[in-house]
């Protein structure tokens, strides 16, 4: 066997590692959150429902969050900041996506904590989810700082 030929197989074993370990828990990118089996890094309850689900980066830990309740409690702890590193779901396809890039409605989902609030990639659906539901938009700066709160309950 050749020097090459015996060289292959290891090459082929250290790129299917390198591979498995994108986009997992341990990259820069959102990481993968699994109901189930992930657990909330403010209330410890297990990941049930990834419709509100919310992760960050903090150095090399990644902390899962199973509400935005829960991520805004501990933004709040950690002194307001909101940072690029923070993922939230979208509320229709449970993809995580950058919070600066979403808008958070406050209308009375069912969501873990019971605060109500739920992310959406699209304005435009935010808005209209909003309009139906009676709720109110805003950011994830919003909801840390306290200022996304509906006025009466619907």
């Amino acid at each position: 066997m050749s020097r090459s030929a015996a060289f292959l197989p290891w090459l082929l074993v250290f790129i299917a590692l390198g591979a498995a370990g994108c986009g997992g828990k341990n990259s820069e990118g959102p990481p993968r959150l699994t109901a189930g089996e992930d657990v909330c890094a403010e209330c410890g309850m297990t990941l049930g429902d990834l419709h509100y689900a919310a992760a960050m980066r903090e150095g090399d830990r990644v902390l899962i969050y199973d509400s935005i309740e829960c991520l805004a409690r501990a933004r709040r702890k950690a002194g307001g900041t909101v940072s690029d590193r923070i993922w939230m779901a979208d509320f229709e396809t449970v993809e995580l996506h950058p919070q600066s890039a979403m808008t958070v409605v406050q209308a009375g989902y069912p969501s873990p904590m019971g605060g109500g609030f739920a992310a959406f990639a699209d304005p435009a659906q935010a808005r209209s989810e909003a309009a139906a539901k009676g709720g109110v938009t805003g950011t994830l700066a919003d909801v840390v700082s306290g200022a996304l709160q509906r006025t009466e309950a619907r």
